[in-house]
């Protein structure tokens, strides 16, 4: 069932309740709260935006990178061209770390619903224990996302992106202080957060669930 199927079931009636018993859910109750969350899954994922936006959004960035030039002034410079094909290749694998890390989040997060479906099947302590490790898995994976995206963010943004005159001077120092190699390339305008849509909150741990959700039902599409 996805999360869309999810969400109608919830919404059968404008009363929570369980939509095979007709039974109300008590305030408070774990069914009652995982229906205020997906109240709250529902509007942050419309406030974001539709899976079919964001995905173009993602494939345009890609689209950007793979043809991406050398300046003129650099044209034929093999040092140059041989880097930017090192970066485009880093700057694809980044991406490639957040679509699987969105993947395998939003599978962390099916598990521990899973879980918690089989609970009567198990005892108290095997429950405990299991959801306990269900838990801590699907925060290492959410972490691992939000890591992994801003990564991916300020590598594209900074290798590729049209960045103030002060933060490209900033960059190319830190790169030369590091002993690293500056690469000269006519820049994109990207979307002021490159993967995401302008009114995500990328600090919120929330909205990027609601975003990974949205992404995670149309993967396929990725290019």
């Amino acid at each position: 069932m996805g999360r869309e199927d999810i969400i109608r079931q919830f919404h059968a009636d404008n009363e929570p309740h369980d939509p095979e018993t007709g039974r109300i859910f008590t305030p408070g109750s774990d069914e009652h709260l995982k229906y205020n969350e997906f109240v709250r899954l529902e509007k942050n994922s419309r406030d974001i935006g539709e899976p079919d936006e964001l995905i173009k959004q993602i494939n345009e960035v890609v689209s950007a990178i793979k043809n991406m030039k050398i300046e003129a002034a650099f044209a034929g410079n093999v040092e140059q061209e041989e880097l930017l094909e090192k970066k485009k290749d880093h700057a694809r694998k980044k991406i490639n770390y957040v679509l699987k890390n969105i993947e395998e989040y939003i599978l962390s997060i099916k598990d521990l619903d899973k879980l918690k479906q089989d609970k009567e099947s198990m005892s108290k302590q095997e429950f405990n224990d299991k959801q306990t490790l269900a838990e801590n898995f699907r925060g290492l994976k959410h972490d691992a996302l939000i890591n992994d995206l801003h990564s991916a963010i300020k590598f594209i943004a900074f290798n590729f992106g049209k960045i103030s005159d002060a933060a490209l001077e900033k960059w190319q120092e830190e790169q030369e202080k590091n002993g690293l190699p500056t690469l000269f390339v006519e820049r994109k305008k990207f979307p002021k957060q490159v993967l995401c849509p302008d009114n995500l909150n990328i600090r919120d741990r929330k909205q990027i669930t609601a975003w990974a959700y949205q992404v995670y039902y149309s993967l396929s599409k990725i290019k």
